[in-house]
């Protein structure tokens, strides 16, 4: 069949070049059931192109395509990409009976920009239970088009909010490689401005997989413009990390962390429901058990005696999903409770860098090893612990982030709200862990004991047992390799991704 383009898909090849005289007799075609093809059906003479819409050629179920090489000329090249590559633009369609018997027209105008969708019959033959074809809209319009061929062109796409910070890029990078497509957005409260207003996290994570990942600049505050972003995009998910997270700062600044973390909560959380966007995987804490009754924590343990305004943030948005759930039972949550994610992506590129001087444990490690501090200040070591320091679960980002993909598969079970806790169940004290990093890093890190924090407490380590029976996740990587990759990142990126643009 002189010029018309090879296709490699298997399946639309048997449709198109192998379907019998009996296969056409039993499909119904919009000119009738007849012995032979309809004219429609039979290709041009040879070694001429096709250019009129009546030598375009149709599918054994009454498909429209155009089979012409592109662009649509005499002499152009054919595109690697089926069936008509990125840019074309739709040939006039003659009137014919529709669906329930009126005159129509399938598709007159180009479609501005976006790449054509293959359309299934529009007639007669979308009734046809053998076609099997799936209805879903384009450009505003509705169209057919068959199930396999959707699978092959559609990804899932999940809303990923503050997804330029530490947890978020990490997580970004594995919905990339379980084959989601993250759309993100984050308002550089705790990133890096890189090239193109795109955040250097961002960029660095598009270098790692090799593909272009969606960004926006935008703050959960923002009602406009979630309404826009929404509008905009059709997502099946939304994974929400967007917050402030210090729990020092938290203290000295309370109102700011209320206002951050609830109120952007509630106005995403709306603007999901104006859109009929009901799953969420919420990234909350540890901090919201409070001083631990017993441990390990497991999540039936109890919560709200936070000891800090940023736990207690986490917990008031827990409570409202959880709310919002038993109101309405087609929401579908899961609530991750972290205990201390450290370490980086082992390829070096991407890891924690905290705007300022830092609010957590091994940042600050990091940074004194690197030689950007002088000393790590120890708060308290007379606590009930076995040095005197503070324990602490601590778990590899990259566990954590591969523990937000098991959540998303949790979510198409229609679950309804699950919390579970991402830890290794194991704790390691502040001495602890400034020896582990010590021996990764191969240099002596100073430190000096002063008073304790407020908001601290003495232990806190995690039973991660229910995320590994009803989310199959489970933490593999161990202290050691924690902090070897911790100092790949650091020692990699001394100023972290500050850079002179």
């Amino acid at each position: 069949m002189q010029g018309y383009p090879k296709l490699g898909d298997e399946k639309l090849n048997a449709l198109k070049y192998k379907t019998t005289y009996k296969q056409l007799r039993t499909l119904s075609f919009s000119s009738g059931l007849r012995k032979t093809p309809p004219p429609h059906l039979q290709p041009p003479p040879a070694g001429k192109t096709p250019t009129s819409s009546i030598q375009r050629m149709r599918g054994p179920f009454g498909d429209l395509f155009d089979p012409r090489p592109f662009p649509y000329e005499e002499g152009g090249t054919k595109s690697d990409t089926f069936p008509w590559g990125s840019g074309g633009v739709w040939p006039r369609e003659p009137r014919r009976r529709g669906l329930k018997g009126r005159r129509e027209r399938v598709r007159e105008k180009p479609l501005k920009g976006r790449r054509p969708r293959y359309l299934g019959g529009v007639c007669g033959a979308a009734r046809n239970p053998a076609a099997r074809l799936r209805r879903e809209t384009v450009a505003g319009r509705r169209c057919w088009s068959p199930p396999w061929l959707a699978k092959k062109t559609m990804s899932e796409k999940i809303l990923v909010t503050g997804g330029a910070g530490y947890i978020g890029s990490h997580c970004v990078l594995e919905l990339v490689e379980a084959g989601y497509t993250p759309v993100v957005i984050d308002n550089f409260h705790n990133a890096i401005r890189g090239e193109n207003m795109v955040p250097e996290s961002i960029q660095r994570v598009m270098e790692i997989v090799g593909k272009e990942i969606p960004f926006q600049e935008l703050d959960v505050l923002d009602e406009r413009g979630l309404q826009a972003l929404f509008k905009k995009h059709h997502f099946s998910a939304v994974i929400h990390f967007a917050g402030l997270k210090a729990v020092g700062e938290s203290v000295q600044m309370p109102l700011e962390y209320y206002k951050v973390n609830l109120t952007g909560s509630i106005r995403l959380l709306e603007t999901m429901k104006a859109h009929g966007v009901r799953n969420i995987v919420f990234s909350s804490s540890a901090t919201v058990y409070g001083d631990p009754v017993y441990l390990p924590l497991d999540e039936k343990h109890p919560v709200g005696s936070c000891t800090n305004p940023y736990g207690k943030s986490k917990y008031f948005i827990e409570e409202m999903i959880q709310d919002l759930c038993k109101a309405e039972p087609e929401w579908n949550a899961v609530l991750l409770r972290y205990f201390n994610p450290i370490g980086a992506h082992k390829s070096g590129k991407i890891g924690e860098d905290p705007q300022g001087i830092p609010n957590n444990l091994m940042p600050y490690v990091a940074q004194v090893a690197v030689g950007r501090r002088e000393h790590l200040n120890v708060f308290g070591n007379d606590y009930d612990t076995v040095d005197g320091t503070g324990i602490r679960d601590y778990i590899h980002v990259t566990d954590l982030a591969k523990g937000h993909i098991a959540a998303l598969q949790k979510l198409k079970e229609n679950c309804g709200c699950k919390i579970y806790n991402l830890g290794t169940g194991v704790g390691y004290s502040v001495l602890q862990m400034v020896k582990a990093m010590e021996k990764a890093s191969g240099r002596q890190i100073n430190y000096k004991i002063v008073e304790r924090r407020e908001g601290d407490v003495a232990s806190c380590y995690a039973n991660p047992g229910l995320a590994e029976r009803e989310l199959g996740w489970k933490a593999i990587f161990g202290l050691d390799k924690m902090c070897e990759d911790l100092w790949r990142w650091q020692s990699q990126n001394p100023i972290g991704f500050s850079k002179i643009y």
